[in-house]
């Protein structure tokens, strides 16, 4: 009985991620070189992609983006230096400096979940980049923000006392009030980790609202004051016994409405929080007294700052210093780390391309090499022993083959090197260098295009097909894309002429250049005797192209993702044939990102694009589809480097067919021969040309349509396959005369 073809090869959708996350964990050019001698190949597939004997991937491997984060987001490390006039300057770096830092977690950082926050919003939208409202998403940085998080926790923690109390009283034992105590426990923790293990910059929020607080309260006060200008203060009111009023003056809290447990279960609640914090501070803040109520005060039950009687101005005055540490900080880190942010973004798209219903298809997964290119093709050693190895398990007749790389962020034009993501504010009256900036460029941690160019010649070796794409930035998104601009491309990568290298544009935007001044809050300032807004500028946050297409072509390797957009499919076939371009699939299955524009997309620009079907492009354009405008960008073209016989750019699917086939026939026999041809043919294309037979077998993931064929040509000795009317000859199948011959 004849096998399923996914029985033979069991995925179609491995990748393998060349791009460099954090230098401190090992590396593909680590596990290639580091041993002297020459290791099977056996043993360097377990490494790299066996499980350990906890189960779990090895440290390159993940299938899912919440395992890539957990096993690749790096530590930062913040340096505060003394700089020639005496002022302090915050210094964030990605690699351990050789004195003592604080080391922060990138994934728990508020620039980092915002920046997440925006693509998940953003694919929702129906709004172009600059009518998308950012403003909602950028409190997140605020430091209002911290404290409304401050605020939930202190609820939770209240209701889970509440209720522990509730269900103990008495003294009688109740097994629901364990669930409460681990709550409690629970709600501890979130409040340790607000300060343990962090800067101790991660409290100048609470400290700043603190302020602001105290200001808002005084402010009130007087608003409220007597005609002869005396403070007013709330009081709550009781009569007694002879019928009089009585006011009791009240502190102010946040809290209203939420019940207070007994005064003796709250001052132990207060002990609790106060040992904690004794307990697990940083040294730094562990003996400062005023951060450590500042923490109870924010946390505990009933916990609020009461009114003030401190000078408004001095409040002002240290609520400015602590702003402007904070914004000093704030706009540091986000230089620092931007680069980094959009790589995690990158493979954020790729996971929410690649998964159907949060998952990959069975048996793919994501090596993350870790490394970039550059960095094996300088090593004789790493590039040898990766054609090697790489190869043999592009041979594999199972589970194992790679099928698609992803080479992002490719240097691109004369400012090649310098990402955009570091220059910030400009300085017009900055001192000139001699020379201007001429002189040899830099590629500022970029792969170079001659790089690329080598890297995809040695992949098409072993047989993975590469997406890759100039970096992104605001001069090659969207809004950028010319004719020029395309007919530039072409002329880039002309010489390539490989159906495993794919060159992909535009890129998108996350977070344009132009929206990327956060208010972080007020200062008053007392000339002009108002409040005036406080601003930092961050980084515009782009994201590479190539992560979504690669994401996308994975994504179409999974029958249920096919399945959930409508389409009839047979499980036990691959999707190596489905394609993006045919029909209306581009409409029906469309990328998670916004369309970034409002005006179409120039004829000039996509003449330049069908002329000869240039790359894997996407597009913006209103479309209205089955009664509905498409809010997403989809795919206009999907084609590899390669040219066929009529000038044109190959499409993506003929070489994964092509690979596909390559797979089974060597799964008939160890060698090519005419006879495991000719079985082939008989078991295999000949049930493929029978599905188009049949209306209920045509399946949106059947591996020939109508009018297409696999031949063996006698004459030529070759296979002959004939895709929607075009033939093409398949060289690189060698069949063999006989088992014995290679």
């Amino acid at each position: 009985m004849t096998m399923e073809p996914l029985d033979v090869v069991k995925q179609t959708g491995k990748t393998i991620i060349f791009e460099e996350f954090n230098k401190e964990i090992t590396d593909l050019v680590t596990l290639l070189t580091r041993d002297d001698q020459e290791i099977s190949v056996e043993k360097f597939k377990n490494t790299l992609m066996g499980k350990k004997d906890n189960g779990k991937n090895e440290d390159l491997v993940v299938t899912s983006f919440e395992e890539f984060v957990e096993k690749f987001a790096p530590t930062i490390y913040e340096t505060v230096v003394k700089t020639g006039d005496g002022a302090s300057q915050f210094v964030y770096e990605l690699e351990k400096p050789n004195y003592e830092c604080t080391q922060i977690r990138l994934k728990d950082h508020a620039f980092y979940k915002m920046i997440m926050s925006m693509i998940d919003r953003k694919a929702a939208t129906d709004k172009g980049n600059l009518d998308f409202s950012y403003d909602d998403l950028k409190k997140a940085l605020t430091p209002q923000s911290e404290m409304e998080e401050c605020k939930r926790i202190r609820k939770n923690y209240k209701s889970n006392v509440l209720e522990y109390y509730r269900l103990t009283e008495g003294g009688v034992p109740n097994p629901e009030a364990d669930r409460f105590a681990e709550n409690i426990i629970a709600c501890r923790d979130k409040i340790i980790d607000k300060y343990q293990n962090k800067s101790p910059l991660a409290l100048l929020p609470l400290l700043i609202a603190d302020k602001q607080s105290q200001i808002d309260k005084m402010n009130t006060a007087q608003e409220t004051a007597g005609a002869d200008g005396s403070r007013a203060v709330p009081c709550s009111y009781s009569l007694d016994d002879r019928g009089n009023l009585i006011l009791i003056e009240q502190s102010v809290s946040d809290d209203a409405g939420m019940t207070v447990p007994l005064m003796e279960e709250n001052t132990q609640l207060v002990e609790v929080l106060r040992d904690d914090f004794v307990e697990y501070a940083p040294a730094a803040i562990r003996e400062n007294a005023y951060v450590r109520d500042l923490v109870v005060n924010v946390f505990a039950p009933g916990g609020s700052a009461q009114l003030t009687t401190q000078d408004k101005a001095q409040l002002e005055a240290v609520k400015k210093q602590y702003q402007d540490v904070y914004m000093s900080s704030l706009e540091s880190f986000a230089k620092a780390v931007s680069a980094v942010v959009e790589k995690f973004a990158g493979m954020k798209a790729f996971f929410d391309h690649a998964s159907c219903d949060g998952a990959l298809a069975e048996d793919v997964s994501v090596i993350i090499a870790n490394c970039k290119i550059d960095t094996i093709l300088n090593d004789e050693l790493a590039k040898r022993r990766f054609k090697h190895y790489l190869g043999a398990l592009s041979a594999e007749k199972d589970v194992n083959k790679i099928w698609f790389g992803v080479i992002p962020a490719t240097a691109y034009g004369s400012d090649a090197g310098e990402s955009h993501t570091g220059k910030g504010r400009i300085d017009p009256f900055a001192k000139r260098s001699p020379g201007g900036t001429a002189g040899k460029k830099k590629t500022g941690g970029l792969v170079s295009l001659e790089a690329v160019k080598e890297m995809i010649k040695l992949l098409e070796e072993v047989k993975i097909m590469t997406f890759t794409n100039y970096k992104a930035s605001e001069r090659t998104g969207f809004t950028a894309l010319t004719a020029s601009k395309v007919n530039e491309y072409k002329k880039d990568f002309e010489s390539v002429n490989s159906e495993y290298g794919v060159f992909c544009y535009p890129n998108f935007t996350i977070l344009p250049s132009e929206k990327t001044a956060v208010k972080i809050g007020t200062e008053y300032d007392a000339d002009e005797q108002k409040e005036t807004g406080a601003y930092i500028v961050i980084p515009g946050i782009y994201l590479d192209a190539s992560y979504v297409a690669a994401g996308m072509m994975v994504g179409m390797q999974n029958y249920k993702l096919l399945k959930s957009k409508g389409y009839l499919v047979k499980p036990k076939y691959p999707c190596v044939r489905f394609d993006i371009e045919d029909g209306d699939n581009a409409k029906r299955i469309l990328t998670k990102m916004n369309r970034e524009t409002t005006t179409e997309m120039e004829k000039q620009t996509k003449d330049a694009i069908m002329e000869e079907r240039f790359g894997f492009v996407f597009a913006d354009n209103k479309i209205i589809y089955e009664g509905a405008v498409l809010h997403n960008s989809y795919v206009l073209n999907a084609r590899t480097l390669k040219r066929g016989s009529n000038g044109k750019y190959k499409s993506l699917y003929k070489t994964l067919v092509r690979s596909l086939v390559d797979q089974i026939l060597r799964s008939i026999s160890d060698y090519v021969t005419e006879e495991s041809v000719k079985r082939f043919i008989a078991e295999y294309a000949n049930a493929w040309k029978r599905d188009n037979k049949d209306a209920e077998r045509k399946y949106a993931n059947r591996i020939l349509f109508e009018g297409e064929s696999i031949d063996l040509d006698p004459e030529r000795h070759k296979l002959v396959v004939r895709f929607n009317r075009d033939e093409e000859v398949w060289d690189d199948i060698v069949i063999n005369d006989t088992e014995s011959e290679e």
